[in-house]
């Protein structure tokens, strides 16, 4: 480079940058605006009047703001995109948050045709299933109003606990029982082993197969004659509400169980509480659906005997 262009150049540099710190020595500037007006300016040959150089000023601020403007677009898209999908999320969510037991018209077409008896309360209506039940027997029972009552308030309905029966409540049986062993208990049944046996709190064999969910176990101690049903413990829990206790819906052994006795559906404990109010609340869609597909088993409950003891007072 000659020495000629070296000293035009160095006296350009200087006239800018004399002239833009006169000109903007009141305005805060950023350093990345020095780098690039910089790189900008050091094409020009000529040293540059104000006005030459106010114009170049304003080409570059121009610039500028149309490189600013671009990315806060696309934020705005963004931003715009993504309120979108979550509006849609939001739909998605609300209707999964729905009730669980609201059925759709699509999820009711599917439900069994209910033509036997007329006027059937409506088991998708989110309600408890001892409010259902007590509307379902009014309706299969020819209008029969029954009222639940606790344990120890009902005479001669449960079995009396012998000193031989706790005494026949071994370890051996227990044991077999607790690990849900249903050839180890047939076993020992052969061999003379009592199974209509209870501990010292009145609690059965049936009592510990039903909390657990063990429906062999149930489905044998329930085949066998001399097993009684119809026992409650120190706390007036029946075997009902052992079952209804478990975490899961224990449908099959409700069932056997009311299969032999659903007035068991009508035994408060000593807190007051029926056996489904032992229900967790999620469950109760299954637990209304249910009872309506097992209305038939209700039928028994017109029994002069029963409605003697839990009909309600008029």
């Amino acid at each position: 480079m000659t020495e000629d262009k070296k000293l035009q150049k160095q006296t350009t540099k200087i006239t800018l940058e004399t002239s833009r710190d006169h000109c903007f020595k009141d305005v805060p500037h950023k350093r990345s605006n020095s780098k690039v007006m910089t790189s900008v300016l050091h094409g020009v040959k000529q040293p540059l009047s104000g006005s030459t150089f106010f114009e170049a000023m304003a080409r570059y601020k121009q610039q500028e703001s149309i490189r600013e403007e671009k990315p806060v677009t696309r934020r705005r898209r963004l931003s715009l995109k993504s309120s979108c999908s979550s509006t849609v999320d939001t739909s998605a969510c609300t209707e999964s948050s729905s009730p669980k037991d609201e059925v759709t018209s699509d999820t009711r077409s599917h439900l069994p045709v209910e033509d036997d008896v007329p006027n059937l309360p409506d088991h998708t209506i989110h309600e408890s299933p001892e409010i259902y039940l007590q509307k379902l027997v009014k309706v299969t029972c020819d209008g029969l109003e029954l009222e639940i009552k606790k344990a120890r308030s009902l005479e001669d309905f449960f079995a009396k606990v012998t000193d031989a029966q706790i005494e026949a409540y071994t370890t051996a049986v227990v044991t077999v029982v607790r690990n849900n062993d249903l050839a180890g208990l047939k076993e020992l049944h052969a061999k003379g082993q009592a199974l209509n046996c209870f501990n010292r709190f009145g609690e059965s064999l049936l009592h510990m197969a039903c909390r657990r969910g063990f429906e062999e176990i149930v489905g044998f101690l329930l085949e066998q004659p001399e097993v009684d049903i119809r026992v409650s413990d120190d706390n007036g829990r029946t075997i009902l509400h052992d079952a209804c206790w478990n975490p899961s819906p224990q449908l099959k052994i409700c069932q056997r169980i009311l299969e032999r006795d659903p007035t068991l559906l009508f035994i408060a404990d000593n807190r007051g509480c029926s056996a489904f109010q032992y229900a967790r609340p999620e469950h109760w869609t299954i637990w209304r659906k249910f009872l309506l597909e097992n209305r038939s088993l209700l039928s028994a409950l017109k029994q002069p005997s029963i409605q003697k003891q839990f009909a309600k007072a008029t």
